[in-house]
């Protein structure tokens, strides 16, 4: 039960400082302080909103300590804490006078107390970022002048000399559009409240401060000072940021593409987060580094990696640069050791940056996609050097980048012009790598153990091949030379690439062969071939593979039943060939091939046998 009298109920939304304002009102008295003197208390714990001091005038007053405590702005260590939500006493008009005039008017038309009485101040009115009342849409008219500490957050006592004008000023107050905005602030001090994803995740004074410097880059640029700014941009800003803030982090991505694309000119890789982002660079690293707007912050962040080149021992929007997403020319040839004009024809050639790129820093490229290719142009070697460093010949490094197995740095090739070939020494090592993986350490080896060259000259195989048959993991054995380094260093056993490369035997007959079988001379096989009696065909060597030029069983043997040399016949009767010859002439037995054709006589066997 109240123990003071005349009792008043609190209000709605009254803030309880103009609640005990308007006690003293009501009993005669002429300030606040003055009032609560006179029942033993003290004003400013009730202005701090210490819970004791709340707590006593709840008890004093009869009203539930619940709804006093709601109404109460908590001041402590520079912030202020209303109904959960967190804001810096900045965002309190502290001595000044804020009101409604029409809200004001409407307690004294419905009241039966008089208006000084019955005429009470919100507690909205004392938050900066409400700048119209969210009932008749009208800006809040501050009334009088700030006061002396001493004499403030006493409401009755602040408008008792304006009462007399109140109407005038609810008539000449200026109207304007609903704020979704301070809606939305108004909002987040009620249980049921209007979800904003982003927003959300702030403190209140982040969010109404975050939407006002996104609001006011968006429509004025990033160099804006909102101090510069009339009241009704301040509102039309915020809503502005609001609306942006209000999509979430795909709204604000946007919204930061377009604020570089239309205000952001690149003039080198020192230009910072300040001359990128403006108003949001200052808001969220001054005068520190604050983590309400962590959610904003984060996002602006990874923006800022994609739209610039910042990269480690940077530190953008008050985060340090841990991984760099993006390069410049400049941020990429230090990289890469490169001078920067070689570089942009190597990005150019592999398809990173545009051909029309140019080298004042404009172009700006992923770091990721661009990481093998720098890896691979911090070091270039041409065919010279990669022998040095494979500790081999010219000819055999020649070889390996002929046969495809180091392929040249593509980015050499710019255009129609070839500049002299240079491969990266990352590809021969990763080449190299590849050789050893899975050998075994064979210290000393002895045949049929040998290098890559070695073997390929015993088994006639071609020193690619052999690689091939390393790289596709088809020996079973393979090994490093501890002693030696580089290429040579590599072991393989040359009888199993013996077999795998020995060819299908053919059962054809070379000419060697051929006279052996037909006990006849070079000459004679030779005049036969060319005279087309016994037609060659090519198989390959089984051991060199080298195409070789053959007759066939079948051949041979068709040509044995249809001929039968003079040689053969005198042998088979036991003759001389001469007087077998002059025999044969003389029954007109005519030869089927002459002696001057191929240099020897053939007579058809089935006219003779």
């Amino acid at each position: 039960m109240a123990r003071l009298y005349p009792f008043v109920p609190l209000l709605p939304d009254e803030a309880v400082t103009g609640f005990c304002s308007r006690l003293a009102a009501i009993h005669k008295t002429t300030s606040v302080r003055t009032f609560l003197r006179y029942l033993g208390r003290r004003f400013t714990p009730i202005v701090f909103g210490q819970a004791a001091a709340l707590d006593d005038l709840a008890d004093l007053t009869g009203i539930p300590p619940a709804e006093i405590a709601r109404s109460s702005l908590v001041r402590a260590e520079g912030h202020i804490t209303h109904r959960g939500e967190l804001l810096p006493t900045t965002m309190s008009r502290g001595t000044r006078t804020f009101v409604c005039p029409r809200c004001l008017t409407e307690d004294g038309e419905h009241a039966r107390r008089i208006p000084i009485e019955t005429s009470y101040g919100r507690t909205i009115w004392q938050l900066t970022p409400i700048r119209a009342c969210p009932r008749h849409h009208v800006l809040l008219r501050e009334i009088g002048v700030p006061v002396h500490a001493s004499e403030a957050y006493d409401f009755s006592r602040a408008i008792r000399p304006h009462l007399s004008r109140i109407r005038e000023y609810a008539d000449a107050a200026a109207e304007v559009m609903p704020s979704a905005a301070e809606a939305y602030l108004l909002f987040r001090f009620e249980e049921q409240r209007e979800a904003s994803p982003l927003l959300d995740q702030m403190p209140w004074y982040a969010a109404a401060r975050a939407c006002e410097a996104v609001g006011a880059a968006a429509l004025f640029g990033p160099t804006v000072k909102l101090g510069n700014l009339a009241l009704s941009e301040k509102r039309e800003v915020t809503d502005v940021g609001f609306e942006i803030a209000h999509g979430g982090e795909p709204a604000v991505s946007r919204f930061l593409d377009d604020l570089l694309g239309k205000h952001y000119t690149r003039n080198g890789s020192n230009d910072g987060p300040g001359a990128m982002y403006g108003i949001l660079n200052h808001l969220l690293t001054r005068p520190g580094v604050d983590p309400g707007y962590a959610p904003l912050r984060d996002i602006v962040f990874r923006h800022a990696l994609d739209a610039a080149p910042f990269g480690p021992g940077d530190v953008v929007v008050g985060l340090p640069v841990v991984r760099r997403r993006t390069h410049s020319l400049t941020t990429a040839a230090v990289e890469a050791g490169q001078h920067p004009n070689r570089l942009r024809k190597i990005l150019i050639a592999e398809g990173i940056i545009p051909p029309d790129a140019s080298l004042n820093g404009d172009v700006i490229f992923n770091a990721a996609i661009a990481a093998p290719i720098l890896r691979r142009a911090t070091n270039l070697l041409n065919l010279h050097a990669i022998a040095k460093h494979l500790q081999t010949t010219y000819s055999y490094a020649k070889m390996l980048a002929t046969n495809g197995f180091i392929e040249p740095f593509q980015s050499d090739m710019v255009g129609e012009k070839v500049i002299r070939a240079r491969y990266a020494k990352a590809d021969v090592d990763a080449f190299v790598e590849r050789l050893v993986e899975g050998t075994v350490i064979h210290p000393r080896p002895e045949r049929p153990l040998m290098d890559i060259p070695r073997a390929a000259k015993r088994t006639y195989c071609p020193t690619p091949g052999i690689i091939r048959m390393i790289l596709d993991r088809q020996l079973r054995w393979v090994g490093v030379d501890p002693d030696r380094a580089g290429f040579h260093a590599i072991l393989v056993d040359a009888d199993e690439i013996l077999k795998r490369v020995r060819g299908p035997e053919h059962d054809g007959y070379t000419m060697q062969k051929l006279r052996v079988r037909m006990k006849v001379g070079q000459r004679v096989v030779e005049a036969l071939i060319t005279g087309d009696y016994l037609p060659q065909v090519m198989r390959p060597n089984p051991v060199n593979r080298h195409r070789d030029w053959i007759v066939l069983p079948e051949t041979i043997d068709a040509f044995e039943r249809t001929y039968v040399s003079l040689s053969e016949l005198a042998g088979r009767w036991e003759m001389n060939a001469s007087k077998l010859k002059t025999d044969l002439d003389r029954r007109g037995v005519e030869p089927a091939i002459r002696r001057d054709q191929v240099g020897a006589t053939f007579y058809f066997r089935d006219r003779l046998l």
